[in-house]
């Protein structure tokens, strides 16, 4: 993940940019950064607390403002949302949530690398169209005002699980593309929620308008898809689980380890310390055999625990556990995945 400069931080009245120069004189050209960036907190904190996908999700990138963003909406480029003041302060706490959510399904979808060549405005229509879908109808969520003072989203129906490039394709096979293209009215939706290409250049923060630095984890996984550890089909992941086993101290991410005593029966105990048979405390599970001394969570025999899950993303190519190889065509909020 980019660092941002570490200069961008910096407080007071020192200008150190043209645009800066250009803020403090011109009158006109105001806005009151504190309450822009308490009010962006304040959706950040509401999706933590209330939509855990999206909230972890956001915690990868950087968040920041910028005067000099043209047309004067929200954007991202897979890995920065960057706002501009004026169209952040149009919007209500319910409408900025949705604006962060729907940039963030943009990072998720790598949407900002997989346009290929397609019309950049055709581009972002079908992007709309295919996550729009996801958002529309939560609770607590509300679209936001677009450029021309409207607050219509791009949502159909007839799009909804698919993905950008096949919508992309379906509008243009059908003689839609153009028509919504040179619409003003779609383009003023399609702008209010950005997605451009990854090595398009940005503009730089400014100084008082540094909502948040990502970490240094990429939010899409670059490593090739098919290194990627299996995934089933509902999209859990490599979570080990309890079952039946032959092997010592086999259980869950927390507890895995060898136990104590030997034989074979029912029991609850702390992480790491018994092997038995039946539901119990992470760390149970199933088994015959012998284990000398206490492991520590996550010691010992079995899946591995410690490692962070990698995210799923439309395009990984995954390999279910009953062996099925595919594509995923679609991630759901709460994490299921769709393959083809």
């Amino acid at each position: 993940m980019r660092k941002l400069n570490e200069n961008k931080y910096k407080s007071g009245k020192v200008i150190t940019s043209f645009s800066n120069y250009v803020r403090f004189i011109n009158e006109s050209y105001s806005y009151d950064s504190d309450e822009i960036n308490r009010r962006i907190r304040r959706a950040i904190l509401w999706i933590n607390i209330n939509q855990g996908f999206y909230a972890e999700l956001i915690s990868h990138v950087n968040i920041f403002g910028s005067t000099e963003l043209n047309p004067p909406t929200i954007k991202t480029n897979g890995r920065d949302i960057i706002f501009h003041p004026d169209f952040i302060m149009k919007q209500s706490d319910a409408a900025l949530r949705f604006i962060l959510c729907h940039e963030i399904l943009h990072c998720i979808g790598d949407h900002a690398n997989r346009r290929m060549g397609r019309d950049l405005i055709g581009w972002n229509i079908a992007c709309d169209y295919a996550i729009n879908s996801l958002l529309k109808g939560e609770t607590g969520f509300e679209n936001p005002v677009n450029l021309d003072g409207s607050r219509d989203i791009l949502y159909d129906e007839r799009f909804e699980g698919m993905k950008a490039e096949d919508i992309y394709d379906f509008l243009e096979e059908n003689g839609e593309l153009s028509r919504l293209i040179s619409s003003s009215k779609i383009k003023s939706m399609a702008d209010s929620g950005l997605v451009q290409d990854e090595e398009m250049e940005t503009p730089d923060p400014e100084d008082d308008l540094v909502v948040q630095e990502g970490d240094d984890d990429d939010i899409i996984d670059d490593e090739d898809p098919d290194d990627n550890e299996p995934e089933d089909e509902d999209g859990d992941g490599d979570e080990p689980e309890d079952g039946d086993g032959d092997e010592e101290g086999e259980g869950d991410e927390e507890g895995e380890g060898e136990g104590e005593g030997e034989g074979e029966g029912e029991g609850e105990g702390e992480p790491g310390e018994g092997e038995g048979e039946g539901e119990g405390e992470p760390g149970e599970g199933e088994g015959e055999g012998e284990g000398e001394g206490e492991g520590e969570p996550g010691e010992g025999e079995g899946e591995p625990g410690g490692d962070k899950k990698r995210l799923p993303r439309v395009g990984q190519k995954v390999i279910t556990r009953d062996g099925r190889e595919g594509t995923i065509t679609k991630v759901y909020p709460n994490g299921d995945i769709e393959i083809s």
